[in-house]
């Protein structure tokens, strides 16, 4: 079961580039695969490509530190 999740999740970041732009053919084809597979779409599908992860707005990360360059010896 774990296999066909991975492949309607890869098959829904594949369909929301197409959408994006504006391949209405290979969206349909996408489609028949997605359903092939048994998804059924519970919200609208043009919200954009979805990464693995996605960073949380309003997490605060930490500063990277600033290293001076080497000096030149001589």
């Amino acid at each position: 079961m774990a296999r066909d999740d991975n492949m309607i999740a890869g098959l829904r970041r594949e369909r929301a580039v197409y959408a994006a732009r504006g391949d209405d053919e290979r969206v349909s084809q996408v489609d028949e695969q997605l359903a092939h597979y048994g998804y059924t779409p519970e919200h609208a599908e043009d919200d954009g490509p979805q990464g693995r992860t996605s960073a949380d707005p309003g997490k605060k990360t930490a500063a990277k530190k600033a290293v001076a360059p080497p000096r030149p010896k001589g």
